[in-house]
């Protein structure tokens, strides 16, 4: 494509040029016989034209353009309520898909199918353990499809709408610039089911404090009952509400106030009872765990010959309220603490700060049997700080027990 961009004064400067060409071909007019003089006037007219058109800027631009055909995708509900309509069957379904799938690679029209459920399944195989996702989460889809719009010509879903998951419905207004058509299975009343939206528990607490947990129940179709909602713990049952669904998409808050009495991971279990005629129950329950910290930890410090990492060791440990610290300082065979206060306290944390040293390696060498005994049963973690003063024969030992080797070099 060849473009000038020309503005006013180029116009004049058009219209000299065309008044000076008419001039010198009435002017040379009867010097066009001659043959010498004809093929000098014509180079140096065309050096002439050749000047001109640069100063008049043109541009040369070249436009490439290449066509290809995007694929659709299919979305395809593998939830339980797809195979539990009155008016459809999971076998019809699946063959209309298929005969769907057939009928567009006729066409030409490639197609890539998904199933999604509680979770995007991206290798989906039609026939293959269909319909048996205990929930719908179409929020999902339209991210799949936000995130690969600019790769496919469109999208189709294929739902009975019972979504029960997640944070978006069909009818939202959508950032989408590909048209996404939607397949209706079953009947226009909802099939009933209540499930267990969400649950909020905070990761990790302290010891001694109180758990509030959140729980949103949401329930769909021709309902109204009294359910009850309970939360377990190693099969025992900390808590319970009753709650009242009425179906048509509502959502009923719970909230249940429970204070651990131990310590690392807890699993508790919440349910929700089945409603009458509901079909889909393995949304009816929900795990859920959190950790449960100490409030306190208590840690022993083994320092076999002050230096340089003592100070900032116990500066560190101290500036931290939740650690209890109890510090042994070796000192002329005998130790600032009895050793029987260490072997009597469980502890959380060991440290040996270069230790043993050779005054009290025998010590610790006959001491090793017992210590492992102590780590195993209190669950105790160890750590080694390094120093001049160490005996390595010694602390290579315990080093050992948790797959270390000391380098010597």
């Amino acid at each position: 494509m060849f473009s000038l961009n020309l503005i006013y004064v180029d116009y004049i400067f058009i219209v000299i040029l065309i008044s000076i060409l008419v001039t010198l071909f009435f002017v040379f007019k009867g010097t066009f016989h001659l043959v010498e003089i004809r093929s000098i006037l014509f180079i140096r007219l065309f050096l002439f034209l050749i000047l001109t058109l640069l100063l008049l800027e043109p541009k040369l631009i070249l436009n490439k353009s290449r066509s290809f055909q995007k694929d659709w995708n299919l979305y395809i509900d593998n939830s339980l309520s797809m195979a539990y309509h009155k008016n459809t069957s999971s076998l019809s379904i699946t063959k209309g898909i298929n005969e769907l799938l057939e009928k567009l690679k006729v066409k030409g029209i490639n197609i890539t199918p998904f199933s999604f459920g509680s979770n995007l399944d991206t290798n989906y195989v039609i026939d293959k353990g269909i319909f048996n996702s205990p929930s719908t989460n179409i929020e999902q889809v339209i991210d799949h499809v936000e995130f690969n719009q600019q790769k496919i010509s469109g999208a189709i879903i294929i739902t009975d709408g019972q979504v029960n998951s997640g944070n978006v419905t069909l009818s939202n207004d959508f950032n989408l610039d590909v048209p996404i058509h939607s397949i209706g299975v079953g009947n226009e009343i909802p099939l009933v089911d209540v499930s267990i939206q969400s649950v909020e528990i905070p990761p990790a607490i302290l010891k001694g404090d109180n758990i509030d947990l959140k729980v949103i129940i949401s329930s769909i179709g021709d309902i109204n009952e009294r359910l009850n909602v309970m939360i377990y713990s190693e099969e025992k049952i900390l808590g319970s509400k009753v709650i009242n669904v009425v179906g048509n998409g509502s959502l009923n808050h719970v909230r249940f106030r429970i204070k651990p009495e131990v310590t690392g991971e807890i699993n508790y279990v919440i349910k929700v009872n089945s409603a009458p005629e509901e079909i889909n129950i393995k949304n009816n329950s929900q795990k859920i765990k959190t950790q449960v910290l100490k409030s306190e930890y208590s840690i022993a410090l083994f320092t076999g010959s002050p230096n340089f990492n003592t100070s900032i060791i116990k500066r560190i440990l101290e500036d931290n309220n939740t650690y209890n610290i109890d510090h042994f300082i070796f000192k002329n065979g005998n130790y600032s603490k009895p050793l029987n206060y260490f072997w009597d306290k469980k502890y959380d944390l060991i440290l040996f700060d270069n230790h043993p040293v050779h005054d009290n390696f025998n010590d610790w060498v006959s001491f090793l049997r017992i210590f492992i005994k102590k780590i195993i049963s209190n669950q105790t973690s160890i750590g080694f700080f390094n120093g001049f003063d160490i005996h390595q024969e010694t602390i290579q030992k315990y080093l050992s027990l948790v797959d270390v080797e000391l380098n010597k070099h």
